[in-house]
């Protein structure tokens, strides 16, 4: 097999994607609401948040069952990877866009756009290089039948039986730590976007 490197443009993904999320969570911390809390158009959004972020949620786990301890020593083409090539990239894009949908802020989901631009861009193509790389015409093939992000259906097919890797489990263990979080800390932000001593906090910091 060669030796192929999927480069920094991959490498350094979750920063660039980390960088866009703080950026925009600081804008929305300084930035008053749309709507009142408590409103009705709130109590809406963050409904309707939740389904996103349930389905985010569930995708990376299912995901990290077929991929985790495999993504470089045999090329996955089952379960959720048999629908489409990224499945961990789009319950991730899912879970960010719960969180903007959550805060009802249009900057928070432009700084996801932002971070999605970048993988779009950069990212994922620098993987699938790498992926060419190490699994070559099987995965010149796995392409063409697959899509690259919006699942297909139709494709779906799965191994009677499968063997989980225990450590890649305890690494999104560690990682859903992160994530999970986030309906907290957009409780947190909706309270202090509404509450008066917080502006006057930020008008003293700023004067």
């Amino acid at each position: 097999m060669a030796h192929v490197s999927a480069g920094w443009k991959f490498q350094r993904r979750g920063l660039v994607g980390g960088v866009c999320l703080a950026v925009a969570g600081g804008i929305v911390l300084v930035t008053p609401e749309a709507s009142p809390d408590g409103s009705w158009q709130n109590l809406l959004l963050y409904t309707a948040g939740w389904p996103l972020f349930a389905c985010g949620a569930a995708l990376r786990w299912w995901a990290t069952l077929y991929i985790g301890g495999r993504k470089e020593r045999e090329l996955v083409c089952e379960g959720p990877y048999s629908l489409c090539r990224h499945p961990l990239y789009l319950a991730s894009l899912l879970i960010a866009l719960s969180a903007g949908i959550m805060l009802g802020s249009m900057s928070f989901l432009a700084g996801v756009a932002m971070a999605a631009l970048y993988y779009g861009l950069f990212a994922v193509p620098a993987e699938e290089r790498y992926l060419r790389g190490l699994f070559g015409p099987a995965y010149e093939e796995y392409c063409r039948r697959v899509p690259r992000y919006l699942p297909r259906w139709s494709g779906y097919r799965s191994a009677k039986t499968l063997s989980v890797s225990t450590k890649a489990l305890r690494l999104e263990g560690r990682r859903a730590l992160r994530w999970l979080w986030i309906p907290v800390l957009v409780q947190i932000a909706a309270y202090l976007r509404g509450a008066s001593w917080w502006w006057e906090t930020l008008r003293a910091l700023t004067g």
